[in-house]
């Protein structure tokens, strides 16, 4: 028998059990009520068998054992890391908690194993476009490939939301080179989105503000001069 099953944990089958667990701890003690003849010693029994079934009862809540009652298996990381070892990608994976669960040789070589995405040694530039990333991979499932830097080493940046529930992250790492073409950064500009970046930001918004300005002014200026020609 399954002692596991879910059908065996229905709300009647507990509160039988309960109720035959209950009536055999008041009989063990009795029996040492009867035998000892100490009231003390019977009630630190009766303590002793309530310490025990409040410590049964909290491990049967544990997230662990709840899985393993549904049939569902726990993830065997060993087999993920490796399936994600890449001799030149760095590639790991976060919880909805940010926390690194997994994580392949090259990115503990390039980033060290005690920083997790978004959060890695890039400066607050790099970090605020992966924090980009990351909210847009788990609003739309992936993220657009970027670029960061740590002032020595620039790499790509890429990320994915991953799993049953949907409850990771999985970052891609690439180097880039001085040959290689360097993805633009995730844009925050409501002008001009696909030529703006977060560290450009206002600035950038602004002088394209201006110059369109400048230039709508040029070409009513033109246009006024052309037609004073036309009157003479």
């Amino acid at each position: 028998m399954n002692m596991l099953n879910p059908s065996n944990f229905s709300s009647g089958g507990r509160l039988r059990d309960g109720a035959l667990l209950a009536l055999a701890a008041l009989g063990s003690a009795l029996l040492v009520q009867v035998v000892a003849a100490s009231l003390a010693l019977t009630l630190v029994y009766l303590g002793g068998l309530v310490v025990l079934a409040l410590t049964a009862f909290l491990l049967t809540r544990s997230p662990a054992i709840q899985q393993l009652a549904s049939g569902e298996a726990l993830p065997d990381w060993t087999v993920t890391l490796a399936a994600i070892e890449q001799p030149n990608m760095a590639l790991a994976i976060t919880d909805r908690a940010n926390r690194l669960v997994c994580a392949n040789s090259v990115f503990d070589q390039w980033f060290g194993s005690a920083h997790a995405p978004p959060r890695l040694p890039v400066g607050d530039a790099g970090v605020d476009i992966l924090s980009l990333l990351a909210r847009a991979a788990w609003r739309d499932g992936a993220g657009e490939p970027s670029s960061i830097s740590d002032g020595q080493q620039t790499w790509s940046a890429q990320v994915q939301r991953a799993g049953r529930g949907d409850d990771y992250l999985v970052w891609r790492f690439t180097s880039l080179t001085a040959s290689d073409p360097i993805p633009a950064a995730p844009s925050t500009c409501p002008h001009w989105p696909d030529r703006c970046s977060p560290v450009a930001g206002a600035r950038c918004c602004g002088n394209r503000r201006r110059a369109g300005f400048a230039g709508r002014h040029r070409a009513r200026r033109q246009s006024a001069n052309g037609a004073a020609r036309l009157r003479r």
